[in-house]
């Protein structure tokens, strides 16, 4: 018998939060909880922590309610909130380097904003 794995999963778009939790028992899952709430985290960094902490009060209250015992989170997050780009890099450069060239992009298009503020993910490409 397969053990029984339960996964919250939270959708954040720049309006809304949309949470679930689903209980995973080998190949059947069970909707244990849903909800959805205004998203109230803050869109830059010169915001105040207002809207964290209410947005922390709001998955409080969805955990509390519904009892969730998930202790894997799933996130995805609209495009919207995401900022994409390529970069085209020498062949061979370290991480370091890449990462240099990175943050002299985001200084570019965000000048008013400090790199440290992003979260950034880097994937070279490879020609074949």
């Amino acid at each position: 018998m397969a053990e029984k794995t339960r996964v919250m999963g939270l959708s954040l778009t720049d309006k809304t939060v949309q949470a679930v939790e689903i209980e995973q028992d080998g190949p059947s899952n069970t909707l244990t909880a849903v909800d959805e709430w205004v998203n109230t985290l803050p869109s830059s960094a010169e915001q105040n922590g207002e809207g964290t902490q209410k947005f922390v009060e709001f998955l409080s209250t969805f955990m509390k309610t519904n009892q969730v015992k998930a202790k894997l989170t799933s996130v995805a997050l609209d495009s919207s909130l995401l900022f994409f780009n390529t970069i085209p890099l020498e062949e061979g450069l370290s991480r370091a380097e890449i990462n240099d060239h990175v943050n002299w992009e985001l200084a570019e298009y965000f000048p008013e904003t400090p790199s440290r503020e992003f979260i950034t993910d880097t994937h070279v490409l490879t020609r074949q």
